[in-house]
């Protein structure tokens, strides 16, 4: 190696070797004020106003309260608040076509709904299939007649629907007053025997 190229290698280090301090130094700047930012960030985030994660928009669903009035579509596209039926008893029933324990119960319900016009109640039921052209279908080859209210998953999760099929009996002033979960066949006569006795009570 010659004389000259020895004395550039060398320079070149002495250069990187002065130049690795002020590298170093604004590294050192650069996450100073990072840190800075993150911090201050931190801090307004907590210093901000809290969010809550619960859902405001939820109803609260408990036997011996109102039960919140919910506006849906029927299988026609009309739209019908549950409010429109508050006057009268109301059996209402949460169901899918793919629910097997729905599909045992629902000719109990096509009968009640026979019948409850001059018994003094109104059968609403509420479908929580996705879509509503599924229902519609299920219902024509059925031959089933009784009020559909098409809510989808949104409704079960509003009315925190653990199960179906459920049930909720309300009174003439619209609170709730009573709830069967799950019933199948063998709680239909339960429902009978509750619907008779809120009839007898006004």
């Amino acid at each position: 190696m010659s004389s000259l190229h020895r004395a550039n290698c060398h320079g070149e280090i002495q250069m990187t070797l002065r130049l690795d301090p002020v590298i170093i130094f604004l590294l050192l700047c650069m996450v100073f004020f990072e840190t800075s930012d993150l911090s201050a960030l931190g801090k307004n985030k907590q210093d901000g106003p809290k969010t809550t994660v619960k859902n405001t928009n939820t109803p609260q669903v408990k036997v011996g309260k109102p039960i919140p009035d919910i506006e849906l579509n029927d299988l026609e596209g009309k739209t019908v608040h549950l409010s429109d039926y508050y006057g009268t008893i109301v059996v209402l029933e949460f169901w899918a076509t793919w629910c097997p324990d729905c599909r045992e119960v629902l000719p109990h319900l096509q009968t009640l709904s026979d019948t409850s016009r001059d018994a003094g109640f109104t059968v609403v039921t509420v479908s929580v299939d996705s879509k509503s052209e599924t229902v519609r279908t299920f219902m024509n080859e059925n031959g089933y007649t009784f009020t559909v209210l098409h809510g989808g998953l949104r409704i079960r999760e509003m009315f925190e629907i653990k199960a179906i099929p459920t049930l909720y009996l309300i009174d003439r002033a619209g609170i709730l007053r009573a709830s069967l979960v799950e019933y199948g066949s063998r709680g239909t006569e339960e429902v009978d025997r509750r619907i008779r006795q809120l009839i007898e009570e006004n």
